[in-house]
């Protein structure tokens, strides 16, 4: 059984056959003779295209193969879309920013360079002129894509604010690329194949990154619109590619070079890319949920109602500032009256204006787009209900007089529990991330699941609808269907919030209770009284108080000691290295009063101080100072006192038996060889050799050192 797209576009064919007996009614179609081409149009005729009007132009609707074929391999390989119809324009100056944030909804401001976004043209009753993705290339240029269908009055509607804009002083101007057309390339395909006509890496260009580069041999404008998932939503609130879904590009290029990329492109990927016309965008953006303009979205549709509004920015939200930010702001607050939502119809494709019921009869929407999905397999369709019809599971459409069951957010019959496919669903469902085969594998070793059983089981869960997957050159992602959440509304938010912060004012009130509970357990524990555990508290916390303020000061370079602990250190210092000098100076002078007449050769130094044997006192001096070295030493200071104790006694020294050496100070002039020496009654007791008394004070020191 045919398709509706397909009947739809035999239906189209039929009636232009008689474009000259009856006008067509739909403002998309105009006269045969009207109509525009593009610089690809005979290349379409060449390839077996099937031309019909679309907005002004003629348009290829498909090709040789059908539009369910189309469809399917878009999503397998990729297709080739000619939409040079659609209308490439830049704005430049330094105010071009602040201008355009006057028309959209998107915070364009905060864009990086070199990047885009999808966002809305409004009007002042907040409804839509246009959808767009529009780019920042640079502070001061910025370049978007309008719809064909639109292109008239989107281009009459920036004209008109932009003379308004200038006459105030602002600077911006616009140009308009018809010397250029425009290529979608989409699907799994599509960077491997382009990546074979240029030299950068695709795979550091991301989505909505925008890049003026070589490609063929032409500079190009390069987008990337991809990586949504389809089927995965039917009624999808985030919108992430703008003409299927799949991973891929749109390429702006020079006229003259548009019919050598597209042969480029379907050569490099050797006829697995096909061209592809407007059947199958139609029923691969249905697939994807993405909005069509003129039957999904209208002027009297706000951004909101459409399910957009993650498109306007977050400043955009607090400052306002666009045309007609007043009627969507209002409705971010309290909630919009309609929403968009997905449908499957268990009966024929559902249709435009088809009127959607409860099942109590009443009326609760329309929809908008709808048709058979060759790759789900079911018949698909959006539209709008009135806000909390669209929670509801089951409903009906009207066609034909006739009504047929409709579901909301449709789920595949869940496996049994036991079985492979329940575990690894049950997984991902838990999960909600991104993951691969080998993530869930892991996760799922204590079921002692073989890895193909697993991989066996998330392909059948994503060919079943039930889970959703994205695939990424040889490696597949899976994710949970989003439409198993039941995701709140901005008033159901506000109101969790509300919940939420009760909740913790209550547990933080409980968590106090419980504290002081526990104070005055662990004070009738203790011997202390209360006033004593509560002094030492406080005596703590200006412990904590005043150590907190010292850090605070040494991070800050400020030195914490005290100007009277600062003098008393320094005179402590000072007197230490008084004493030292003192010390040292005496030391210098002792030891140059007994070095002054000695010898000044080494040898006869060392023979002087009888290193090698004393024969006067028969001591070997160098076994006593081994010994010394592996005894306890002297007390430091003991020489000193030994010299006290010379000075007092006038003796240091015994020598032989009948006399003795002895060693004097003299308070006079230095005494000289062979002086006498007499006692207090005059009565001579000996003579002095030159060197005695010098050999004794060095023999001395030397015992010492």
């Amino acid at each position: 059984m045919r398709g509706g797209l397909w009947q739809l576009g035999q239906s189209i064919t039929r009636r232009l056959a008689q474009a000259d007996k009856k006008a067509v009614a739909r403002r998309y179609y105009s006269a045969e003779s009207e109509l525009k081409k593009t610089v690809l149009y005979d290349f379409h005729v060449a390839n077996g295209g099937k031309m019909v009007p679309f907005a002004g132009w003629s348009m290829p609707i498909q090709y040789k193969d059908s539009i369910m074929d189309s469809t399917v391999n878009c999503r397998e390989n990729g297709s080739l879309f000619d939409v040079s119809h659609m209308c490439g324009l830049s704005l430049k100056g330094k105010d071009s920013i602040s201008f355009l944030e006057k028309l959209v909804i998107a915070d364009v401001a905060s864009l990086a360079n070199g990047t885009g976004t999808l966002t809305v043209f409004t009007n002042e009753k907040g409804g839509a002129i246009d959808d767009s993705v529009i780019t920042k290339v640079t502070d001061d240029h910025i370049y978007l894509v309008v719809n064909a269908g639109c292109r008239d009055k989107d281009l009459a509607h920036i004209e008109e604010h932009m003379k308004v804009f200038k006459s105030k002083g602002g600077d911006v101007s616009w140009h308009i690329h018809d010397e250029r057309s425009l290529l979608a390339l989409q699907g799994p395909l599509a960077a491997p194949t382009l990546q074979h006509l240029m030299k950068d890496d695709l795979s550091k260009i991301y989505f909505g990154d925008f890049r003026v580069l070589e490609i063929n041999g032409s500079k190009c404008f390069l987008t990337r619109t991809g990586y949504a998932s389809f089927g995965s939503k039917l009624n999808i609130e985030f919108v992430t590619a703008r003409y299927t879904g799949e991973d891929g590009f749109e390429i702006s290029v020079p006229s003259e070079n548009a019919v050598d990329l597209a042969k480029a492109i379907l050569e490099k990927s050797e006829g697995k890319v096909r061209l592809t016309g407007l059947g199958a965008r139609d029923s691969l953006r249905l697939e994807a949920g993405l909005c069509l303009y003129g039957n999904d979205m209208e002027q009297h549709i706000t951004p909101v109602e459409a399910g957009l509004t993650w498109a306007i920015g977050k400043r955009r939200r607090a400052e306002g500032g666009f045309l007609g930010a007043e009627v969507i702001l209002k409705q971010l607050e309290t909630g919009p009256s309609i929403r968009r939502v997905g449908l499957i119809s268990s009966g024929p494709p559902a249709r435009g204006h088809s009127e959607i019921k409860n099942e109590k009869g009443e009326n609760i929407g329309e929809v908008t787009s709808g048709g058979f999905s060759p790759c789900l397999k079911k018949n698909i369709a959006m539209g709008y209900v009135k806000s909390g019809s669209h929670k509801i599971r089951k409903a009906y459409i009207v066609r034909y007089c006739e009504v047929y069951p409709l579901v909301f957010n449709q789920m595949a019959p869940a496996p049994k529990s036991d079985s492979a496919e329940a575990i690894v669903l049950n997984f991902v469902n838990e999960q909600n991330r991104p993951l691969n085969s080998q993530n869930v594998a892991d996760a799922l070793q204590k079921f002692n699941l073989k890895k193909a059983s697993i991989q066996k089981a998330l392909d059948n869960l994503a060919d079943g609808g039930r889970i959703s997957f994205k695939e990424y050159g040889k490696q597949k992602i899976y994710l949970a269907r989003q439409d198993q959440f039941d995701i709140p509304n901005t008033e159901e938010l506000t109101q969790m919030k509300e919940e939420n912060a009760r909740l913790q004012k209550q547990l933080e009130e409980e968590k106090k209770a419980i504290g002081e509970v526990e104070g005055e357990i662990k004070s009738l524990q203790s011997n202390l009284t209360l006033e004593q555990i509560l002094a030492k508290e406080v005596k703590l916390r200006m412990e904590v108080k005043e150590m907190e303020d010292k850090l605070e000061k040494l991070r800050g370079g400020i030195t914490l000691v005290k100007p009277e602990d600062r003098e008393a250190i320094e005179k402590l210092y000072s007197e230490k290295i008084s004493q030292w000098r003192k010390r040292k100076r005496m030391f210098k002078d002792l030891w140059d009063a007994i070095t002054e007449n000695s010898p000044k050769n080494l040898k006869e130094f060392k023979e002087e101080l009888g290193l090698e044997y004393d024969e006067d006192v028969d001591v070997s001096l160098q076994s006593l100072g081994e010994l010394l070295q592996r005894g306890k030493k002297r007390l430091r200071g003991h020489l000193w006192k030994r010299i006290r104790h010379m000075v007092q006694v006038k003796a240091i020294a015994s020598i032989g038996s009948s006399i003795r050496r002895v060693g004097l100070i003299p308070s006079g002039p230095p005494t000289r060889g062979h002086s006498e020496i007499k006692n207090e009654k005059g009565e001579n007791m000996g003579k002095l050799p030159m060197e005695d008394l010098v050999l004794a004070l060095r023999r001395t020191l030397l015992w010492h050192t």
